[in-house]
């Protein structure tokens, strides 16, 4: 659930950002044989051909980077896909609006991997996640409570040193590209001062993370967005391993 909701969300933030001068938005779900459906459609700008072919794709962004990662809609289409579903542009014509569409299927086969995700932990952990946009370390503690784990939150390395003065953690999850102080300098901080603590970066980039970069800043996981539960899982209970040596 936590997951789908970051989907809407970005969804409805896109929205807002292309009805600048005001606008309406609007909601419509059923369901079919297929499936269930929700489209999201606004009044505003609207896209044109290279927009609307590449919106899909990671870093690619009409905000300018101040404004966004260019990870939003990528990332909802992988989470989509993931739940087995489709999601894409229904309609758009330019200075008149976008309908996206968000198709899932009747089936309890993603309920399954769920619950394969959460059996067979032992023990739980304790962490903190930091992260910049409110929605993801939401849908980041929903996904540790999930597993049957706690969890704290920060939106910015500050208030994650702050948090690690009076607390104990076994895991700290941050995502990299945050303003004033990145995750990577985050890390690096808490090499120095928590060497025991595990440390995982959250980026879009993935596996070009270099094992020269993740020692350099005592990172020992990389995750790749967007995190699923099995991904989660798999290192947490590894962490939790490491512990108990």
């Amino acid at each position: 659930a936590g997951e789908l909701r970051f989907v809407l969300y970005n969804l409805i933030k896109n929205s807002v950002h292309a009805m600048r001068e005001g606008g309406k938005l609007a909601f419509e779900t059923g369901e079919t044989e297929l499936g269930v459906y929700i489209t999201v459609t606004d009044t505003g700008t609207g896209m044109d051909e290279e927009t609307k072919e590449r919106l899909l794709q990671p870093f690619f962004t009409t905000k300018g980077f101040d404004q966004g990662k260019g990870l939003g809609m990528s990332t909802s289409y992988a989470i989509v896909k993931e739940h087995g579903g489709k999601i894409y542009v229904k309609k758009t014509v330019l200075g008149k609006g976008t309908s996206i569409e968000i198709m899932l299927p009747h089936s309890k086969r993603k309920e399954k991997r769920l619950k394969d995700n959460v059996s067979g932990y032992e023990g739980s952990a304790r962490v903190l996640w930091v992260d910049d946009e409110k929605v993801i370390r939401d849908i980041g503690k929903d996904m540790l409570g999930t597993l049957k784990h706690s969890a704290d939150i920060a939106a910015s390395g500050e208030e994650a040193l702050s948090l690690l003065r009076n607390n104990q953690y076994d895991l700290m999850i941050t995502d990299v590209g945050m303003p004033n102080m990145s995750g990577w300098q985050l890390a690096e901080r808490i090499k120095g001062n928590y060497p025991e603590m595990k440390v995982a970066v959250v980026t879009g980039w993935g596996s070009d993370v270099s094992n020269e970069e993740k020692e350099k800043y005592g990172v020992g996981y990389v995750l790749g967005k967007p995190i699923n539960m099995g991904q989660l899982k798999h290192m947490v209970g590894e962490v939790l391993q490491l512990k108990q040596k």
